[in-house]
């Protein structure tokens, strides 16, 4: 009941990422069509077996990756973009779960630019629930910098197919130097 609301507008951003599902190795497809031929040419209930149990794999995989791109979601809140060096940048992510069925890894892949910042994670989110984290780095060096874009990566248990949302969106940071004290 808490977690209604934050899963709800966490949700909200998962309107602006590119979602995509994709096949992320051929080998139990190759093995399908090897356990279909041999069904046709050498008939037998061992192979009907094989068959049928790898299709229920392939069939169960693909509807749990088709419910994790739908009913999952990140957001990422830059928590001040004015820094001077040596200041810490803060930012809160949130890994919504609007699904019935647990997020068992939900990695976080970002390509910002700040150096030596480094957000990449991996998280668990049970059903209809979330999870929070924030991370923190030392702007060593001043300049511009861009915060984003970024990617959430997913799969099923089977590891069959994947799941990555493409969030194109950036922030964009100033590191300011830090100001030197004159002597009178």
């Amino acid at each position: 009941p808490g977690h209604v609301g934050l899963v709800s507008s966490a949700m909200a951003a998962v309107e602006a990422a590119e979602r995509r599902l994709y096949v992320a190795t051929p080998w139990p497809f190759v093995a399908w069509a090897g356990l279909l031929a041999m069904q046709i040419i050498s008939p037998d209930p061992a192979w009907s077996w094989l068959l049928v149990g790898l299709s229920v794999l392939i069939a169960f995989s693909y509807v749990y990756a088709r419910v994790l791109r739908d009913g999952v979601a990140c957001r990422r809140q830059t928590l001040g973009t004015w820094v001077v060096a040596g200041d810490r940048l803060l930012e809160r992510f949130t890994l919504a779960n609007a699904s019935g069925l647990p997020v068992l890894w939900g990695q976080v892949v970002d390509f910002s630019d700040v150096p030596g910042y480094r957000v990449d994670r991996v998280e668990t989110v049970p059903p209809q629930g979330q999870r929070e984290w924030t991370t923190a780095g030392v702007c060593q060096r001043r300049g511009v910098f861009r915060l984003g874009p970024w990617a959430l990566r997913l799969a099923d248990p089977a590891g069959l197919f994947r799941v990555e949302q493409l969030y194109p969106a950036t922030t964009t940071i100033m590191v300011y130097p830090r100001a030197a004290l004159l002597p009178h």
